[in-house]
């Protein structure tokens, strides 16, 4: 059977809300979408996170689409439109929070540092701080001196949470990593930053 009438018999199944057609356009092309996004943006979160909502909202709209005889085309042209506005959304909402944050500083404030911890580690903590990206400071911020949990650090971010999850890891193992002969983990216990 030709593949042009395939594609146009399973696209007018799944418009007139046949799920078992919606499933089988999800399976056959959901990959190919995907590299497809990873070739656009390094941020596989993204890329993913685009590709579901994506799927949901075609299948929302799916009475309003139009007719094809190439559904692989269809979705490329398609999400490639919306993860590239997801793409400029992301860079706006950066630049703006890299003008509202200017430089996120944080400074130690060694009165909540344990007493027998020496100057030489204090100093390479906070050289250790001030190494962060800025993306890592403010969470570091917002979880040891707003005490919020991940959720709400994705949240107050924009970020999905595990990006919030994963971020604070890689944070907390680079002060691991830039501050010797210290536990990153027991220093920050008690700490605050101003």
């Amino acid at each position: 059977m030709d593949m042009k009438h395939v594609d146009s018999v399973l696209w007018s199944q799944f418009k007139q809300g046949d799920r078992f057609a919606f499933a089988r356009i999800y399976k056959d092309h959901s990959v190919a979408l995907l590299a497809y996004g990873g070739k656009m943006t390094v941020d596989k979160q993204l890329s993913e996170d685009c590709l579901q909502d994506f799927f949901v909202e075609l299948w929302r709209k799916r009475h309003r689409l139009g007719p094809t005889d190439n559904i692989r085309y269809y979705l490329l042209c398609s999400y490639r439109r919306r993860l590239v506005r997801a793409i400029e959304k992301q860079n706006r909402l950066q630049s703006l929070r890299d003008e509202v944050l200017g430089h996120f500083e944080l400074r130690v404030d060694e009165s909540t540092l344990p007493q027998e911890i020496s100057e030489q580690r204090k100093r390479w903590l906070q050289d250790a701080v001030d190494g962060l990206s800025k993306k890592q400071r403010e969470i570091l911020y917002l979880k040891y001196n707003e005490g919020l949990t991940y959720e709400e650090i994705s949240e107050v971010l924009e970020m999905n949470y595990q990006s919030a999850v994963n971020s604070m890891h890689r944070t907390m193992k680079s002060l691991r990593r830039m501050v010797p002969h210290a536990g990153a983990l027991v220093l920050l216990s008690g700490m605050k930053f101003f």
